[in-house]
């Protein structure tokens, strides 16, 4: 499963400057799988909202590089989209994170699992990587 996905992001990473892509070669830490499943606000102990066991990061240098990315994405033929979260212009995270969360399947996935991509700019995952090693900083220094 994580082979087909590396391949669909590289597939749609590839053609766009600007644009690249981090997989992680594990699945997601079942420690925090569980966690997002007891924390299911609407109904606490299902699952049905965790899409992220298989995922990765696309880091795009302009928003042109996102719009292709996201124009790749649609394109593919190898794969179903199943939900778009824009966090970009629509609804920020709490803590004012942006960026534009897409969850798709691999068509030859007899399982259908949930596969997503997170698509992140350059400029704000640089100024959270700053903003998180100055509070860790600050933290640490404080103990």
């Amino acid at each position: 499963m994580m082979d087909a996905y590396a391949r669909v992001i590289r597939d749609v990473v590839k053609p766009v400057d600007g644009a690249t892509a981090s997989i992680p070669t594990t699945l997601k830490n079942v420690v925090r799988i569980v966690e997002k499943t007891v924390l299911n606000v609407d109904n606490p102990g299902n699952c049905n909202r965790v899409f992220d066991v298989v995922r990765g990061m696309v880091e795009c240098r302009t928003m042109t590089a996102v719009a292709q990315v996201l124009s790749n994405l649609d394109a593919n033929q190898g794969i179903e989209l199943v939900r778009m979260k824009d966090r970009f212009l629509r609804e920020p995270s709490p803590g004012g994170w942006r960026d534009c969360m897409v969850c798709f399947v691999i068509n030859d996935d007899p399982n259908k699992h949930v596969c997503e991509v997170q698509l992140v700019h350059h400029d704000l995952l640089t100024a959270r990587d700053r903003k998180s090693t100055r509070l860790n900083s600050s933290h640490l220094r404080h103990l």
